[in-house]
Order: C-alpha cells, then sequence, then structure tokens
C-alpha cells in the first residue's frame, strides 16, 4: 500500500490521532507508517492537544467510539474559537454509525468527514487521502435533539381493590400494583383466572387449590357456593374474640426474587447477593488496605481465582529479588513522592474507575513522578498511566498493569515478576537489571526499550514489538514464543543469549563464520 490516493505525497504528511482505543491507535500508526508519511503521532489525554498542535499537522483523527465527550472536547478546542489557527485543519470523525447524536454534533462543531468503525487499514489510508485532496467541511444538521433521558421506573396504573373501598382507592397496608398491561403480567393472570375461576388481582396472595385468599385487606374469604350442612344445635357457638389491633403496614418493597407478577418467594427475605458481573456495592469497594509491606490488595477485586495464592507469589518473588539485589550490592532507593502518595487511595480509586467503566472512580495517572522503591505488588493498576515514571527498585510483583502505559519510565533493578504487561506501552522505557521472570508481555510494545541485564526467564514475549529494543547483555533464552521476526528488529551483540532457534541478526560488515 504505497498509495490510497493518487497524487498525495505521503512523505510530506503529517498526522495527529486522538482516542481512548488502544488498538485503533496502533492501526492508525502502523497504517500511515507504511505510507512512510513524514510523520504520525497518536495521544489519549485532551490535555496534550495544544502542545502537539503547535508542531503542526495536516489532518486530525478523532475517535469517539470510547469516551464521546473526551472526543467532543479536543474537537471544540479545534474550532473554538472562531478564527484561530487550527480552525481549518482537516478533522475525521471516527465513530460507529449507532452515535448519530455524538456525529451531528461533531458536524455542528466542524468536520470534513465521518470515518465509520470498524476500519481496515487500507480503506482508513484511503480516507485520509480523499480528504487531503479535497478537504470539504460537511453541512451541520438542521437541528440537534437533546439526548432522550431514560426513566427505567414504570408507575403504576390505579387498579380497584378487592374488599371494599372506593374505585382507585388503596386500602391501608396494601402495595401498589403493576400494571396488567405489560404482555407478561397478562399472561400470568388469564391462566390464574382460567384454573381458579376467579378474577385474579395483583394485589392478592397467591390463590389456592381451595379457592382465592382473602385480599390483603384482611377480609375474610368470600363463603362457598355450596351449601354448608347446619352446624351441631347442641354445641353452643364460643363468643367471638376481640378483633386485634391492625398491624403496621409494612414498607413496601419490590420483590427481590419473586416470579414477575408482584408474588413474594421464599428468596426474598434471603440477603441480596451482586449478580456476576453487576456493578460493585460500597463493600466491594471498600478502601483498600496495606498489610505490613505486603501487596496492596482490594476487596472484591482479584488479579485471578486464587487471591491469597498469588499474594504468596508476589511476596515470594519480592523477598527473592531482595536477595538477590543484595547480593549484587545494589542499594535500593526511595523516591521523593513515595512518602507524601498515598498509594492505597489511588489504587482504590483506579479500581472504582474499572469496574464502573469510569462512571466512578479515577484513573490512577503517575505521569512524570519519582516513585522508586514503591511497593505496588498485586495491585490492580490496569490502564494506568506512568509515563516518564521513575520506578527504579520498586515491587511490581504479580500486579496487573494491562494495557498500562510506561512510555519512557525508568524500571531499572524493579521487580517485574508475574506481572501482567500485555498490550502495556513500554517505548523507551529503561528495564535494565529489572526482573520479568514469569512475566506476560503479550503484545506489549518494547520499541526502543532497554533490557540489558533483565533476568526474563519463563517471561511471554508472543506477538510483542521489539522494533529497536536494546537486548544487547540480555538473557532471552528461556523466554517463550520468541520468533526470530520479533528479534530481527531489535539491537543485539554476541552477549545476547537467545531461544534455540532464534538467532541474532548480523550486524553490520559481519559474515557467518
Amino acid at each position: 500500500m504505497t498509495q490510497s490516493v493518487q497524487g498525495t505525497d505521503w512523505k510530506k504528511v503529517r498526522v495527529l490521532v486522538f482516542g481512548l482505543d488502544d488498538q485503533f491507535r496502533f492501526l492508525a500508526r502502523q497504517t500511515f507508517r507504511k505510507l512512510n508519511v513524514r510523520e504520525v503521532a497518536s495521544f489519549d489525554q485532551p490535555g496534550d492537544l495544544g502542545r502537539l498542535l503547535a508542531q503542526g499537522f495536516d489532518i486530525l483523527l478523532i475517535d469517539f467510539a470510547a469516551k464521546s465527550d473526551q472526543g467532543l472536547r479536543v474537537l471544540e478546542a479545534v474550532r473554538q474559537p472562531p478564527g484561530n489557527p487550527n480552525e481549518a485543519l482537516p478533522v475525521l470523525a471516527v465513530a460507529p454509525s449507532t452515535l448519530k447524536d455524538v456525529l451531528d454534533r461533531a458536524k455542528t462543531l466542524g468536520i470534513e468527514g465521518v470515518v465509520p468503525k470498524p476500519i481496515s487499514g487500507h480503506e482508513l489510508g484511503h480516507r485520509v487521502g480523499e480528504t487531503l485532496a479535497n478537504p470539504q467541511r460537511m453541512a451541520p444538521p438542521a437541528s440537534l435533539t437533546a439526548p432522550p433521558k431514560r426513566n427505567f421506573i414504570k408507575e403504576a396504573d390505579p387498579l380497584p381493590e378487592i374488599g371494599g373501598g372506593e374505585a382507585g382507592e388503596r386500602p391501608a397496608g396494601a402495595c401498589a400494583a403493576p400494571a396488567r398491561g405489560i404482555p407478561e403480567v397478562a399472561a400470568l393472570m388469564a391462566r390464574l383466572e382460567a384454573r381458579t375461576g376467579v378474577a385474579a388481582s395483583l394485589s392478592d396472595p397467591r390463590p389456592s387449590r381451595g379457592g382465592p385468599a382473602a385480599a390483603l385487606t384482611g377480609a375474610p374469604p368470600a363463603p362457598p357456593s355450596t351449601p354448608t350442612p347446619a352446624p351441631n344445635p347442641v354445641v353452643k357457638a364460643a363468643p367471638a374474640a376481640a378483633p386485634a389491633p391492625a398491624p403496621a403496614p409494612a414498607p413496601c418493597r419490590p420483590a427481590a426474587g419473586g416470579n414477575g407478577a408482584g408474588f413474594a418467594s421464599a428468596s426474598d427475605d434471603a440477603p441480596a447477593r451482586r449478580i456476576s458481573g453487576g456493578r460493585l456495592s460500597d463493600d466491594d469497594l471498600a478502601p483498600v488496605r496495606k498489610v505490613s509491606d505486603g501487596p496492596i490488595e482490594v476487596a472484591g477485586l482479584r488479579p485471578d481465582p486464587d487471591a491469597e495464592a498469588a499474594k504468596r507469589r508476589a511476596a515470594k518473588r519480592r523477598k527473592d529479588w531482595e536477595e538477590a539485589m543484595a547480593q549484587t550490592g545494589h542499594a535500593a532507593r526511595k523516591g521523593r513522592d513515595v512518602a507524601a502518595l498515598d498509594v492505597s487511595a489511588v489504587v482504590a480509586e483506579h479500581g472504582k474507575w474499572l469496574q464502573t467503566k469510569g462512571a466512578e472512580g479515577k484513573r490512577a495517572t503517575f505521569t512524570g513522578m519519582d516513585l522508586a522503591g514503591v511497593d505496588l505488588a498485586g495491585a490492580i493498576l490496569a490502564n494506568a498511566t506512568f509515563r516518564e515514571v521513575d520506578l527504579s527498585d520498586s515491587c511490581l510483583a504479580e500486579a496487573r498493569l494491562d494495557g498500562s502505559d510506561f512510555r519512557y519510565a525508568t524500571l531499572s533493578a524493579a521487580n517485574l515478576g508475574g506481572a501482567n504487561l500485555g498490550v502495556a506501552a513500554l517505548r523507551h522505557a529503561k528495564l535494565n537489571l529489572s526482573n520479568l521472570e514469569g512475566a506476560v508481555l503479550r503484545g506489549t510494545d518494547l520499541s526502543g526499550a532497554s533490557l540489558s541485564g533483565a533476568r526474563t526467564a519463563g517471561a511471554d514475549f508472543k506477538g510483542a514489538i521489539m522494533m529497536g529494543a536494546d537486548l544487547r547483555d540480555a538473557d532471552l533464552s528461556r523466554v517463550e514464543n520468541l520468533t526470530q521476526a520479533q528479534i530481527d528488529k531489535a539491537i543485539c551483540d554476541k552477549a545476547t543469549k537467545l531461544p534455540p532457534g532464534v538467532f541474532r541478526p548480523l550486524a553490520e560488515g559481519e559474515r557467518l563464520a
């Protein structure tokens, strides 16, 4: 794919990409690099827009699929105020067709086109080439409609109650019944009426075999239609007992485990249980507690089903690594921001952010901090931001760090044993002398990263991007899923140790013996 549109001089084109979808940003970077563009840059923080626009770009791609409000914020910053230097910058909106309201607002602000998502790299290059050749602002919609407000509470229709009272009056102690207009409820009422021969009401208890039960008003059941024999005249009827005072009406509550018709079941009185996959309760998201220099743990969140085993593994990895560093004479350092930062609170807020998909909590962002020697063993920090952070001598054993941003971070002598770093961005990170034994590095971007002297036994490198990775004096002889194609793009020397069947690329002027 060298030309998507005839006449496009890709060597002069500079492309800027915004979005929270790591896969789309990766697709865009790979696509335009294959086209040999002058520059392609991507970012996921709206605050970085001003600095990047100052460098001068020819087109901007905004992905609205993940968080449309942030995409609109970026677009508004480009177009406002009118007459700013970037107002004429061509912008393509990347979004699925379901986001019609968002795309209408984007058209009102000003965009040159809409790129449907998902999209292939070839089609993406073609659309960008077309826009650069003939940038035409899309017409704004005639009117904007406010997004509909969802109301999940259905008001009940008034139903006459059995046991007296005027129409529409609800007896004391009775709860309002749901509307019979609901198809499922209407079908259930029809079956009850056919079985008992009596019109059923949602405010009545479940009919029994002997006929319909009394209404919640306390009225006695209707006398049977067939005559009953007269009572024995010899036996005198006992005097009627004084009526007991009516109990206070119980608060109305929806049936937790009912059958959909308003009848309570035996499971209604059982403690409510959270459905798997639902939002965590306040108890599940209890504050984080740090156990005597042990791994940080979050209630309700576990890196794997066997949480206790994971904690023990993390503690063992930390102890072994500390002993190994002590034997080498390496002196660990504590960063200036470690004591002042409440790491436990940050991890707890990040846990809420992950569980609620951004609705609650706050994403962990440590950009530019000095966290040397921090203990984050077993912490769940997926998709966190560690850009340009100093994590030297830190303990991240058994931590969940998949999708996190470690670009230009310093992880020298850090303990990452057993950590999950899948699809994380470790571009230009310093991992020299670090412990990566048993770590998951599937799809991790290690471009330009330094792994000199790192321990990598058992680490999984499947699909990892190794372009320009510095593997000089690195021992990768016992890693898993490392291929020749990955090594061919890395920097190796004669001291680099590779798995069987994988060979280091020859340096310039070097010949096979």
